[in-house]
């Protein structure tokens, strides 16, 4: 089968769907030698859609792809007039965010032209219900949540003490751990204003990524006084992810519900599950796809700050709860969410769409 990868979601950017994109292309390359891939980051996207509709003609002209795969709905809308043109099978995932934005124009074409694919692959269950709100029909979606890696084994003890090296948080404190873009969903500027104030002093937060909300944040570490205690790191890189997903003993992801925005699976969260960092969160829209409460994480209601706080407490009062956890987390998510296991999946959906053609 010759399937072809186009993605404007790619490194050096760094996000979820960036790495989304890059696992699984690198998965499709391991699992099936005929996979071709046009990619670039969102950066270059002016010259490089352009080109990328030449490429695709020489290609439907010379190579002929079985399928063409984009991995968000932007680039389906994008590629869509040029799929009717050289009679392609379209196939796209999509991720929420490309669905709910809010941009009348775009809205207007993807209600033209998510109907008319061959296929859509949702990363959550949540997200169907945006699909169908734009007139897809159930039997074009197929839901295959986000994957992961098998993740390098790290030592937790060496982790802890690089991370202390780094940004000076003891290593004898309890540590929280946030990763991700600093916007308003994500909803750090609350936990950090109404949450942490109501944790002992030995608990510390380390908040990796960059964004809009950064200054919120500042403004909520000055209002309570705690910048002892909590850390911006900015944005780092893939090892020093790794090393602070090792390091931290809970990974925290407030999300609250925001108009025209969605987090549809929340990548990072099943990251840090499989290095046996257990995820405290609201569960709400796609995350429940990722953390099962009690499995690999543990929900707490949204904007709800004394049971956020109590759940911290109950893993600060028994440790030993969080060791079984953190076994249970690793275990259970990388069973779950593999990418060797979720690319049979992909590879399912690729033949119906051609077998619906033939």
């Amino acid at each position: 089968m010759r399937v072809l990868y186009i993605t404007r979601k790619h490194p050096p950017i760094v996000g979820g769907m960036e790495r989304y994109s890059a696992d699984l292309i690198a998965t499709s390359i391991a699992e099936e030698s005929s996979a071709m891939i046009l990619n670039r980051s969102q950066l270059h996207l002016l010259w490089w859609l352009p080109l990328t509709w030449l490429r695709m003609c020489w290609l439907c002209i010379f190579r002929k792809p079985d399928v063409v795969h984009t991995t968000d709905a932007v680039m389906a809308v994008a590629l869509y007039p040029l799929s009717r043109l050289c009679r392609f099978p379209l196939v796209t995932t999509v991720h929420a965010l490309d669905v709910v934005w809010r941009r009348r124009l775009y809205q207007l074409a993807l209600r033209r032209v998510l109907p008319r694919l061959a296929h859509i692959i949702s990363v959550s269950k949540p997200t169907v219900a945006f699909l169908l709100a734009r007139g897809v029909a159930h039997d074009r979606v197929s839901v295959i949540p986000n994957g992961i890696m098998p993740p390098a084994q790290q030592d937790s003890i060496s982790a802890r003490k690089s991370m202390s090296v780094r940004y000076g948080i003891p290593e004898k404190a309890f540590l929280l751990l946030s990763v991700g873009r600093l916007i308003e969903r994500k909803n750090m500027s609350w936990f950090i204003r109404d949450v942490m104030p109501l944790l002992p002093e030995r608990v510390y937060v380390l908040i990796a990524g960059a964004g809009p909300e950064e200054e919120t944040i500042l403004r909520a570490i000055r209002e309570r006084g705690i910048s002892r205690r909590v850390f911006l790191a900015g944005e780092i890189s893939d090892e020093e992810r790794d090393i602070a997903y090792t390091g931290a003993d809970l990974f925290v992801m407030p999300n609250k519900t925001v108009m025209g925005d969605a987090e549809g699976f929340g990548i990072v969260a099943i990251e840090a599950a499989s290095r046996g960092l257990p995820v405290l969160t609201t569960g709400i829209e796609g995350i429940a796809e990722a953390i099962i409460d009690g499995q690999n994480g543990v929900y707490f209601p949204e904007q709800d700050a004394p049971a956020a706080a109590r759940a911290i407490q109950q893993f600060l009062d028994d440790p030993q709860a969080l060791k079984d956890l953190s076994r249970s987390a690793a275990a259970f998510t990388i069973e779950h969410f593999s990418w060797e296991r979720l690319a049979e999946k992909y590879y399912k959906v690729y033949k119906q769409v051609l077998a619906s053609r033939a």
